[in-house]
């Protein structure tokens, strides 16, 4: 007999799906990286900070701080002509009550001495007494400050070259925050030295330089050689090499360009900022110190005849006074 199936619907393979209705829940936006983790972004995961560049004003505020750096970096370091002048050119401290402690000179001189003194008068230098040159501090500063700014410009024009390859449009304003951001490492670099000059500590040779003091033939270079290779030594430090790497990231992922688009502006940069300071005078060598066996001609220094031997009395010319002949014949 056969088997009746049951009244109804007929049910079929493949059911279709009820309507669903849209939600209405919307995920949170995320949260974009304040200054402090764009810094420790750029500097640790430098590939996916310029992935993900942030497209906010924080690069203002960057500059500033990397201005603020090289110039008083600037004032307060010396360079390495004035450390290796000599311990007689250091200023000693006074250890005398109430003189000069360093910043503000807190009683005169004459003052303890029971004499006068005008509280007037032109600020003077508290390491030996000499007028503050104002001016001169601001020049230096701005003027090391200038040099960041008129890096970054470079920099941002070689970025052109990326986009226009990729047939994009020039945008110059992001390849200047790209080239803020990449000179990082660099100011970190000036903020540690200051830092350890601050602690007490004493500024040395940057980078590769001390190598050439054991290479023989160093001074017979022509000058621009020889400052064209000081530079370039000075400059082989892990912080260059750090922003560098930036300068490559910054190029394959902020600006989107090809890879050898990148190492060819990279390389393009390192030729600049090994060449460009010396062709323009900003960056020398330190003059080569006199040999402690080279002889110095007699006719050339003063000489001082206390400090000669009694033999040397004997070959010396004497000295034939005339006395003066009036008209008067006295």
């Amino acid at each position: 007999m056969a088997r009746q199936l049951p009244s109804g619907k007929v049910p079929t393979a493949i059911q279709p799906a009820p309507p669903q209705t849209p939600s209405t829940h919307l995920a949170p936006p995320k949260r974009p990286r304040g200054l402090i983790a764009n810094l420790m972004t750029v500097l640790l995961q430098p590939g996916w900070f310029f992935k993900t560049f942030p497209a906010t004003a924080q690069w203002v505020i960057v500059a500033i701080l990397l201005l603020v750096v090289a110039g008083v970096q600037a004032v307060r370091v010396p360079t390495d002509t004035e450390t290796n002048a000599g311990l007689d050119s250091m200023p000693m401290p006074d250890m005398g009550m109430g003189m000069d402690s360093g910043a503000f000179n807190v009683m005169p001189p004459d003052a303890m001495l029971g004499g006068s003194s005008d509280m007037g008068g032109v600020p003077t230098d508290p390491t030996g007494g000499q007028t503050v040159d104002v001016r001169a501090t601001t020049t230096t500063a701005l003027r090391s400050a200038g040099h960041f700014v008129v890096a970054w410009l470079i920099l941002a024009v070689l970025y052109l070259f990326a986009r226009w390859l990729r047939g994009l449009g020039a945008d110059f304003g992001r390849n200047l925050q790209v080239a803020v951001w990449a000179s990082v490492p660099i100011g970190l670099m000036l903020l540690s030295r200051l830092i350890y000059y601050e602690a007490g500590g004493t500024p040395g040779e940057m980078g590769l330089t001390p190598i050439l003091s054991a290479w023989d033939g160093y001074a017979e270079q022509t000058t621009f050689a020889r400052d064209l290779m000081y530079h370039a030594l000075s400059l082989m430090t892990l912080f260059w090499f750090w922003h560098i790497v930036l300068v490559y990231l910054g190029v394959r992922f902020a600006l989107n360009g090809r890879a050898w688009a990148a190492t060819l502006i990279t390389l393009f940069w390192i030729v600049i900022s090994i060449t460009v300071p010396v062709v323009t005078g900003n960056a020398s060598a330190p003059a080569a110190e006199t040999s402690a066996d080279e002889v110095v001609p007699m006719g050339d220094m003063l000489i001082d005849p206390m400090q000669l031997p009694e033999s040397e009395f004997e070959t010396m010319p004497e000295l034939q006074i005339t006395p003066e002949v009036t008209e008067s014949g006295g």
